[in-house]
């Protein structure tokens, strides 16, 4: 974990705490992300990084599920064989592996609307972790180095940060594979076809899925597996031309209710990409177009606040309504109420013709 920010605590906001309890939450559950101050760590070797990050991570693709059902039982250990962590005490052996994953991803991705001309810039970020460090010569070695080991000759797990870009051209083949340069075996899937026949998208616009995979060869002994594994995997992708905003799955004029006040209060709203064993997140431009997607283990979403409406001439406080005499005495404080609400509905209703329908129809029955 990494050393709080000098700030003054009393400067610190709401805002601030908040994304401090993000960036902690984040770096314990999958690591450091890059740029971080502990993009180079290093941990002890005793502790996998798959054991130490719960998630991020792809393995090889052609991993045997037997050899990951046998990490899964070591139960906690590294490839030292140093038992690690115990679990709580009225915790029995079966609770811990009924408890973990036996089954671990080798690839992720993201779908997503382009316009079929012009390149694609993905850019993949990753973290490998090697085994460095093993006596005294070893901590020499890391002293003028770098290479990992501990002060006291201690092996330990070091992190390197990858960093590598493949451009994709739009509108060529329908599937395509790209060797992720320097990466020793990782690859960037890429799938794209034409969408036809749907109204709401614009003509010649690509649906395209973008995969990247592990295809290192999976380790024969356990103590190597840890180095053939991505961690803290994410797919950053720009385009030239900006990304088409891909339809709403919500029906707005189907029988479900719900789905059709969804679909308008969302209808300003749209979605730009979906992940695949991943979530995406998206930047928009200060006109409201997108040119960037990008991956995330830790999906986010920024809720506005709700401020009340105070209408003029009406005093809703407790103290007032506590005074009231009898029903002649609430109709007179609380009619002006009344005919607030009426005049905000008004100008509600002025708004319908902007909406298309089917939206206007449920904006009405709303209003009504």
């Amino acid at each position: 974990m990494s050393e709080p920010k000098s700030q003054n605590a009393a400067a610190l906001t709401s805002l601030d705490v908040r994304q401090r309890l993000v960036e902690a939450i984040e770096l314990d559950l999958i690591g450091p992300a890059a740029g971080d101050e502990l993009a180079e760590e290093s941990l002890p070797a005793y502790e996998a990084p798959s054991n130490w990050y719960l998630t991020g991570f792809l393995i090889p693709s052609g991993t045997p599920p037997e050899a990951i059902a046998e990490h899964d039982e070591q139960e906690d250990r590294g490839p030292d064989e140093t038992p690690g962590r115990p679990g709580l005490s009225e915790e029995t052996t079966e609770d811990r592996m009924a408890a973990k994953k036996l089954f671990f991803p080798s690839s992720m991705g993201l779908s997503f609307l382009a316009a079929a001309e012009g390149r694609l810039e993905v850019t993949i970020r990753w973290g490998d972790y090697e085994l460095a460090g093993s006596g005294f010569e070893a901590a020499e070695a890391a002293n003028s180095t770098g290479d990992g080991a501990h002060e006291d000759g201690e092996r330990r797990w070091q992190r390197r940060a990858r960093q590598e870009t493949v451009r994709v051209t739009l509108g060529a083949a329908e599937s395509s594979e790209h060797e992720v340069p320097g990466s020793n075996g990782l690859r960037l899937q890429v799938e794209q076809r034409p969408v036809v026949g749907v109204s709401s998208i614009p003509e010649s616009t690509q649906a395209v899925s973008l995969f990247l995979v592990n295809n290192r060869a999976p380790a024969t002994a356990l103590q190597d597996a840890e180095a053939t594994y991505v961690f803290q995997a994410g797919l950053e992708v720009r385009g030239e031309r900006p990304f088409v905003p891909r339809p709403d799955p919500r029906s707005p004029d189907g029988e479900d209710w719900d789905e059709q006040i969804a679909a308008l209060h969302y209808l300003d709203t749209p979605s730009y990409a979906t992940g695949h064993n991943v979530s995406v997140t998206w930047d928009l431009a200060a006109d409201g177009s997108c040119h960037a997607l990008r991956t995330t283990w830790l999906p986010q979403a920024e809720v506005e606040k709700t401020e009340t409406f105070e209408p003029d001439g009406v005093d809703l406080s407790m103290d007032r309504l506590g005074e009231l005499v009898d029903a002649a005495d609430a109709e007179v404080t609380l009619r002006p109420l009344v005919g607030a609400y009426q005049e905000w509905i008004d100008v509600r209703r002025l708004g319908l013709a902007d909406l298309p329908a089917p939206h206007s129809e449920t904006a009405a029955e709303l209003l009504d």
